[in-house]
């Protein structure tokens, strides 16, 4: 009986210091915050249709590919510019046999937060041997491009049997 008196004895002594807010605050309320974060990576990318061919019709006129659409994003909070180069088509079996080529680049769609726009719209080969079109955005978010590209024939009596190529080049970068 007497170690049941000591043994509840001790448990008012131990709540009672418990209650007298030695390790708590003796206030009706309590505040306390969490942080949630989330984290956006740095992230960029241009991505471009598969590849296309058409057959010339054998007359004077430029050869014009259906328009590609090209997709473009960044998350970088200042945009983004995007150059597309490409070079003269070239014959494939003899390169002493090419034709210049031109490019036409349009606005297709963008996010609001983006505002892609097209910054050069028109580029030909007919120069220095090489085209360029550009677009850029001022904020993140993701645009789709439209390019246009035509073989560009002068005389198709001089053109030699075989595949003419040329490659587009697009590249991205965070502004």
């Amino acid at each position: 009986m007497l170690s049941r008196f000591l043994t509840s004895l001790a448990l008012a002594v131990a709540f009672t210091v418990f209650m007298s807010g030695s390790a708590f605050a003796q206030s009706s309320s309590d505040t306390d915050s969490q942080t949630f974060t989330v984290v956006v990576g740095d992230a960029i990318s241009i991505t471009a249709p598969a590849d296309v061919s058409i057959n010339h019709n054998l007359s004077d006129s430029d050869q014009p590919f259906a328009q590609q659409a090209w997709n473009v994003y960044t998350s970088n909070a200042t945009g983004a510019s995007v150059v597309m180069s490409m070079g003269r088509f070239v014959h494939t079996g003899d390169s002493a046999f090419f034709r210049n080529g031109q490019m036409d680049l349009a606005l297709v769609s963008s996010d609001s937060t983006a505002n892609w726009v097209v910054d050069t719209a028109t580029g030909d080969t007919s120069g220095t041997g090489t085209a360029s079109v550009a677009a850029s955005s001022t904020g993140p978010g993701s645009g789709q491009l439209g390019l246009n590209v035509t073989f560009i024939e002068t005389d198709a009596s001089t053109l030699a049997a075989g595949d003419y190529v040329a490659t587009v080049t697009g590249t991205i970068t965070n502004n």
